[in-house]
């Protein structure tokens, strides 16, 4: 089972590359194959990767190159966690709106849809390379703004995808914890998204505890939650 983590060089790596050690026996990877056009950053990470692998004692490959459609031969699974433009244009996104009083980030405002703008040819480009390379093999999307461009892989391009983002999880454990109440015994309801969502209803123990949600984000923030 060969994962092609498009994006190799991201800061990221370290998280998915524990991931996938955490839960090596239910998604037994053989090959970790890291690329990017970045070689400094890749060489960097791949190292690091090859570091974290060895001291877990699994039997895993890792691989890196900055060549990609190389990279997807064999493939069963593609990552794509790339930022277009890296930290340098993600500083124009946010700061330029700011200057005019509108709030935003990677994936909502001016900035999100500059970021889509930048981001949505190259995710394309990946997608069709996975669909003449790879096809049987599933591209999972981390990259943002995920929702857009989940809309775009879906509408221009016929590679099998998932798109993911972690914020929504996050938050939501963050809410069950100023509750005090663990995951377990919880249900909540979200809608959005990634990073423009809401949590619309909170159960607990099955029973509706959304007021005492709001009640405690509301503390927290130091604002009346009645």
């Amino acid at each position: 089972m060969k994962l092609v983590i498009v994006g190799g060089g991201s800061s990221y790596i370290p998280e998915l590359v524990d991931g996938v050690l955490e839960r090596h026996d239910t998604f037994p990877v053989s090959e970790i194959c890291l690329t990017d056009i970045n070689s400094q950053r890749m060489e960097i990470l791949c190292g690091l990767t090859q570091r974290m692998v060895a001291k877990s004692g699994k039997p895993i490959r890792v691989t890196a190159t900055t060549e990609r459609k190389a990279a997807l031969e064999g493939a069963s699974f593609v990552s794509s966690i790339i930022r277009v433009g890296g930290m340098d244009a993600r500083i124009l996104d946010e700061h330029i709106p700011l200057k005019y009083g509108v709030v935003g980030q990677e994936t909502t405002g001016p900035g999100g849809m500059m970021k889509a703008l930048r981001t949505i040819p190259p995710m394309l480009e990946i997608a069709h390379d996975v669909e003449a390379i790879c096809p049987d093999a599933w591209l999972i999307n981390y990259t943002n703004p995920s929702g857009i461009i989940a809309e775009a892989l879906g509408k221009h391009s016929k590679a099998k995808f998932i798109g993911l983002c972690s914020g929504p999880m996050g938050w939501i454990k963050h809410i069950l914890h100023l509750m005090n109440v663990s995951e377990e015994r919880a249900n909540v309801e979200w809608v959005g998204l990634n990073h423009l969502g809401f949590a619309t209803r909170v159960w607990v123990d099955g029973k509706d505890a959304t007021a005492q949600a709001i009640k405690a984000a509301a503390n927290e923030w130091g604002i009346d939650g009645e």
